[in-house]
């Protein structure tokens, strides 16, 4: 499917601005075709709100809100810009491992073709073709809102610093740790002026608004088309890994390596925590 033929017969079907009440034609809707059983990485973005048209065949998303984050082992490695994964194997994930995330608290939905699912803010998703589905085909459309999502952006530029800075004092594999986009970033000749320049950018138009334009809109005039998702039973979701204790406690040895010690430097809290200080220069 070519972007200049049938692809853009596609997304014009799907009339995200007509529909949502949106202006900015630069908005650009991304093209997801799966096989079954095919599923993503558990992740949450880390600035926009998502909107997801099913196009044909089936998919089961399992969305978690934010404050299962201490419960989802987050991490930044491989780095990739605006995501945050987990480090649980989803849909079979290792309570021996990842005990924690037994608290958290699923919620299951099944898209067919027409369905519309709004993903909040923040919240954490894992996406899977079912087997009824030997091919699947969605369209999402990530909505920028500047007044929230510059400060998000900032926080993010702050993290390629971090992480390519402390990245380029190891030995560690670059191309395992980077997705290909942070590899061109990082192996570019001007890497560090062009994400300083970012950094002093964000922190001088980063705006102090928290409420979503759109989650607010959304509110007052759809409401009545919207089903909310239900929590579910964390065991009805998934099919848990097990083992023995004994066979964790010989096969699951803790070491602290670079990797887990740049993981660390990378977590939110930490970049929340520098992004502070350099708005506050602006206030």
């Amino acid at each position: 499917m070519t972007p200049g033929s049938d692809f853009d017969n596609l997304t014009g079907d799907l009339e995200f601005p007509q529909t949502f009440g949106l202006t900015d034609s630069t908005l650009m809707p991304t093209f997801w075709l799966g096989s079954s059983g095919a599923y993503s990485v558990c992740h949450y973005d880390t600035y926009g709100v998502n909107l997801v048209v099913q196009v044909f065949g089936q998919k089961k998303w399992t969305l978690f809100p934010s404050s299962d984050e201490p419960n989802l082992y987050s991490t930044r490695l491989p780095l990739e810009e605006s995501t945050v994964f987990s480090q649980v194997n989803f849909p079979n994930p290792n309570l021996f491992k990842y005990p924690l995330v037994s608290n958290t608290s699923p919620h299951c939905v099944l898209l067919n073709p027409g369905d519309v699912l709004f993903v909040p803010r923040g919240w954490w998703h894992f996406v899977q073709s079912t087997e009824l589905s030997p091919v699947t085909c969605s369209v999402n459309l990530w909505l920028d809102e500047p007044e929230i999502d510059n400060g998000c952006r900032l926080r993010e530029a702050l993290t390629q610093f971090v992480a390519f800075s402390l990245l380029s004092s190891t030995s560690l594999d670059k191309d395992e740790l980077l997705h290909s986009a942070e590899r061109e970033l990082y192996y570019s000749s001007n890497c560090g002026s062009q994400l300083l320049k970012n950094i002093k950018d964000l922190a001088i138009t980063t705006q102090s608004e928290t409420v979503s334009i759109f989650e607010e809109k959304k509110r007052k005039l759809y409401d009545p088309l919207w089903s909310p998702l239900v929590k579910c039973k964390f065991e009805e979701c998934f099919s848990v890994f097990s083992h023995t204790q004994k066979e964790h406690k010989t096969s699951d040895t803790k070491t602290l390596d670079d990797k887990a010690i740049i993981n660390a430097f990378l977590k939110a809290d930490v970049m929340d925590l520098i992004a502070r200080h350099l708005e506050r220069q602006f206030c």
